[in-house]
């Protein structure tokens, strides 16, 4: 599951979302995709929150962290998701570079599991994907006005 978090939202997945994911999907629930928007706040103030964030969360579920800022990347980040067991998204997003090189400015993988999320081709924008020749079928996809 993919969630686009705004900062202030602990309080509303832990009391809404998470215990009813709880409830519902025990045996089946992998990690939470926790997807955070490009912006403009410093690495440290981004590790900062992302520090109290993920604090703030119940620790029986397991969570992946989603930049789209590669300035993030690097020990300071890591560090961050390993005190709190959340692994890394390594992901194709416009502004990411490629995965090496993601995970060489990670240094290494910071949570026992690893998550890729490949929406498009690398260098490849969203808007690309939807509008030009489809890369498994040939066809073209136009969008819908």
């Amino acid at each position: 599951m993919s969630i686009h978090i705004f900062w202030m939202w602990p309080c509303l997945l832990k009391q809404s979302l998470l215990p009813t994911m709880r409830r519902s999907f025990p045996p089946i629930l992998g990690p939470f995709i926790l997807e955070f928007q490009r912006h403009d706040l410093s690495a440290s103030e981004s590790c900062s929150r992302l520090e109290t964030f993920l604090g703030q969360l119940p620790t029986d579920f397991r969570y992946a962290v989603e930049i789209r800022n590669d300035r993030l990347l690097g020990s300071e980040y890591r560090k961050v998701l390993e005190r709190h067991a959340a692994a890394y998204v390594s992901n194709h997003w416009s502004w990411m570079p490629s995965l090496a090189k993601q995970h060489q400015r990670l240094e290494r993988f910071p949570a026992p599991f690893v998550v890729l999320r490949l929406l498009t081709p690398l260098g490849m924008t969203s808007e690309q994907a939807n509008d030009g020749p489809s890369l498994i079928t040939g066809s073209f996809r136009r969008s819908q006005p």
